[in-house]
């Protein structure tokens, strides 16, 4: 778009090549993370609600059932591409900033990933609690939790072998940070409501 008779044409070209390529990168992050939750879904469905049962002293969970598995999947599914969609929505709205004010595109593109990253490592145990909406509506309402959750998760994943641990590190934080919320929350005479 810049006519090379513009002034500092070189810098321009240069910024704009960093941050298209930064742009990109958080991109194909978003569509791979998206992905990786989906596919995985019902493993850590499966890791949030045995983390549960140890941490609470409860009953093992239920053995694997085809039937659940792809209960699971239809769940992660309805659910990563609710956030996907948001997630795209937010991003092109800061990459249109971004051609105004290019320096703050990096953390707020990490800041929206670490939120909706973590939107969908907490559904995980939500699922056990809530119905779709009500998991949506639990998360608006710990939005901090959820970024908290995610940012660790965006980093790892960022990482040459973080990738590899990072949905399952994330899923057991998630779960433990449920259950010690609403434990907190809901105990009565030290016996917890869930």
């Amino acid at each position: 778009f810049y006519p090379e008779s513009w002034p500092f044409y070189s810098w321009i070209d240069n910024i704009v090549s960093v941050l298209s390529g930064v742009a990109f990168f958080f991109i194909g992050l978003l569509l791979l993370k998206n992905i990786v939750l989906v596919l995985a879904g019902p493993f850590m469905s499966m890791l949030s609600s045995k983390v549960e049962s140890i941490v609470l002293g409860k009953r093992p969970p239920a053995p694997f059932t085809l039937s659940k598995f792809f209960t699971d999947i239809m769940r992660a599914l309805r659910v990563s591409v609710r956030l996907l969609v948001k997630e795209l929505f937010w991003t092109l709205i800061i990459l249109g900033f971004g051609l105004l004010f290019a320096p703050i595109v990096p953390f707020a593109l990490f800041f929206v990933q670490s939120y909706y990253g973590g939107a969908g490592n907490l559904d995980f145990a939500l699922e056990r609690r809530y119905n779709y909406r009500g998991s949506v509506a639990y998360i608006k309402g710990n939005r901090g939790l959820a970024l908290g959750n995610g940012m660790p998760y965006i980093l790892l994943l960022m990482t040459v072998f973080g990738f590899l641990v990072a949905l399952p590190i994330a899923t057991v934080a998630g779960t433990l940070s449920i259950v010690k919320r609403e434990k907190h929350l809901y105990t009565h005479d030290s016996e917890p409501y869930i």
